[in-house]
Formats: C-alpha cells, sequence, structure tokens
C-alpha cells in the first residue's frame, strides 16, 4: 500500500529494532537539552526494485530522541497532519507520520525520574496513489508496530503507552 507494490527491498540489513534502541540509549542524555537536535536513528529503509540504489529509499523510518515540548504538538508539518490517539500524540497523512512516545526504563539511565521522550516517524519519498484515509492508515500501522517494537527494545514501561493495536481511523 506505502509504495503500490509488494516487491520490496532493505537498503540496510543490519536495521532491525534492537539495532534502532541501541543507537536511541547510545544518544540518550538525561535531562540534556535540547535532546530533540539529536541525530535520527534508522529503524529501516526500503525500495521497489525499480528505485533500489536509485536515489533515497521508497519508505523510510527513522527515531530520535525528543523532548516533553515537541511531544505536545506545535510543530507546523505536524500541526498540518490528522491526529490520531497513539502514544503521546501521532500525526498522520499520506506522505508521512510521526508518533511521539514516553519511555521510563532501565536501559536509560535516569528516565525513571525524567522519561525520555522518542518520537517515530514514516516518511515515504513519493506521494502514493490511493483513497487519502486507506493510505493514512497503512501509515499509521506501520508506523506504531515500528514504535511497539522498538519500545518494547528499549523495555519501555508500559510499551511506552503503546496500545497492543493501532487506533485507525478510516479501516
Amino acid at each position: 500500500m506505502l509504495t503500490g507494490t509488494s516487491e520490496l527491498h532493505p537498503t540496510d540489513a543490519a536495521e532491525n529494532p534492537s539495532a534502532t534502541a541501541d543507537g536511541l540509549i547510545a544518544n540518550w542524555a538525561p535531562l540534556s537539552t535540547p535532546s530533540h537536535k539529536r541525530d535520527p536513528v534508522p529503524l529501516c529503509s526500503i525500495s521497489t526494485e525499480k528505485n533500489l540504489g536509485a536515489g533515497p529509499a521508497d519508505v523510510r523510518i527513522e527515531f530520535r530522541l525528543s523532548d516533553a515540548e515537541e511531544a505536545k504538538g506545535d510543530g507546523k508539518i505536524a500541526a498540518s497532519l490528522e491526529r490520531y490517539e497513539m502514544g503521546i500524540r501521532a500525526s498522520v497523512g499520506t506522505k508521512r507520520a510521526y508518533v511521539w512516545f514516553s519511555c521510563e526504563s532501565s536501559r536509560l539511565s535516569g528516565s525513571e525520574q525524567a522519561p525520555a521522550y522518542i518520537l517515530a516517524s514514516v516518511e515515504l519519498s513519493r506521494a502514493p496513489k490511493g483513497e487519502v484515509g486507506a493510505l493514512q492508515d497503512a501509515n499509521a500501522g506501520v508506523l506504531h508496530s515500528s514504535a511497539r517494537a522498538v519500545a518494547k527494545e528499549l523495555d519501555c514501561a508500559g510499551d511506552g503507552g503503546l496500545a497492543p493495536e493501532p487506533a485507525l481511523k478510516h479501516s
């Protein structure tokens, strides 16, 4: 649904939830300011056969440390997207989606006193064709599953506030 084909190829076989969690742990510094400026940590990048090696990946899923202020959602891009009920906040469109969740974990030193805020994002290089609501739900579903997998790898209390199933709107 996201790329219009089922023939997808990972651009980096080393990317997985465990490696993503390790990258977030390496970037974590309790109570650091501003944590949201940290580099993104990839979860996966996939491309169609036609686009493999010919430019940016067709779909990229990344994570980065954020903060409570950003998670409230005053950013221009996130505010222009449809709001979904996932994590602290989720903003979903047809070409990109974001979900913020908090994490208290012994793997993130000091997060028990001041939780880590994590931003998960999915971005598509081209706008897909299809019904807008179905495309948004597809993005939300992929992002929710990815965020839960990383939250579990981080051992976030309560899976970072992410429910077992995504709260889709158009399915």
